[in-house]
């Protein structure tokens, strides 16, 4: 079934929601990520964050997954 991602709330260098979206990245590839949250990844407040921060998610998802 995979487990629900780090609550939106965590932050890391004063950033809220980037930690979320690392550990959804690295759930779905360990595929410990529940199936509901499959199908919005890199979208919605992803894809948000992403325009805000001016990166691309699929480089950063290949950025995350390098360790």
């Amino acid at each position: 079934m995979g487990s629900p991602p780090r609550s939106a709330y965590d932050e890391v260098g004063g950033l809220c929601y980037f930690p979320r979206m690392l550990d959804k990245i690295r759930r779905f590839e360990s595929v410990d990520l529940r199936a509901d949250f499959h199908e919005n990844l890199g979208k919605g407040l992803d894809g948000t964050l992403c325009e805000f921060l001016q990166i691309d998610y699929a480089a950063l998802r290949k950025r995350t997954l390098e360790g």
